[in-house]
């Protein structure tokens, strides 16, 4: 009977072992799983990224009613769209060789992208905002951009045509002014500042329902209405509007 008892007593063990060894290879399979999962959430479907190859003079064309809108250079022939947000929202696509179009789509319930994109330097913009704030820096191709309830803010800019108009929000430039090139920022309810070198040549014109106007150091050949001013600086090569209606308009010598 003792003889019998320590048999079954190694059976019982032998199979324990066995479990604890089977288990013991299962528990790094379940880690393998659950660190599968969590890089499988890692991946979120509110992160969005998608490349470009262009050619010859690119252009980007992005529409996004909510979120703010970031654009930056870099030496590369490609637009590169990143954005935080539902990726269903969104539509990216390219147009011919040099044109990329991004949008995103509207929905009943508000959803707020963020885009950040890189673009070749010489790339071409046309932005359109209605609440977001709008930066972009150091390109050099035209630049368009629109925004009802947001800033925007062009730093480092070397274009030869800009344009930039916001309803509420602040407008600030900094950059060159090219000679003949045609540059026009306004802000119906809020300051219009601009920042360019101190050599440029332009003909201001600059208006302000609210007659607050600041000319800086910037010394004019010019006349002025209370409301509006107008004058050459330095022959006048490059033309600069300048418009608000409730807000004040600042120029500054960099």
């Amino acid at each position: 009977m003792a003889t019998q008892n320590k048999a079954k007593g190694k059976r019982q063990e032998a199979k324990g072992n066995a479990v604890l060894t089977f288990s013991f290879f299962l528990l790094p399979l379940s880690l393998l799983l659950l660190l599968f999962c969590v890089q499988g959430q890692t991946a979120s479907p509110n992160q969005f990224s998608q490349s470009f190859k262009v050619s010859g003079q690119p252009h980007l064309i992005l529409d996004n009613p909510f979120g703010s809108v970031s654009v930056r250079p870099w030496n590369k022939n490609e637009i590169q769209v990143l954005a935080d947000g539902l990726v269903e929202l969104i539509k990216a696509e390219q147009a011919g060789d040099n044109t990329v179009k991004v949008e995103t789509r509207k929905q009943r319930k508000l959803e707020i992208v963020n885009f950040t994109v890189n673009v070749p330097t010489s790339c071409s913009l046309n932005i359109r905002t209605i609440s977001g704030r709008v930066v972009v820096r150091g390109v050099s191709g035209e630049i368009k951009t629109q925004t009802v309830d947001g800033d925007i803010e062009l730093i480092y800019i070397k274009s030869k045509d800009v344009d930039a108009t916001s309803n509420s929000g602040r407008v600030t430039y900094l950059g060159d002014l090219v000679a003949k090139g045609k540059y026009n920022f306004h802000s119906s309810n809020n300051a219009v500042d601009v920042t360019i070198p101190a050599t440029a040549s332009f003909r201001l014109t600059a208006t302000s329902l609210r007659q607050n106007i600041d000319l800086g150091d910037f010394k004019f050949n010019g006349s002025s209405t209370g409301t509006r001013f107008t004058g050459d600086y330095a022959g006048g090569e490059a033309i600069l509007n300048l418009s608000t209606h409730q807000g004040s308009i600042h120029l500054h010598k960099k």
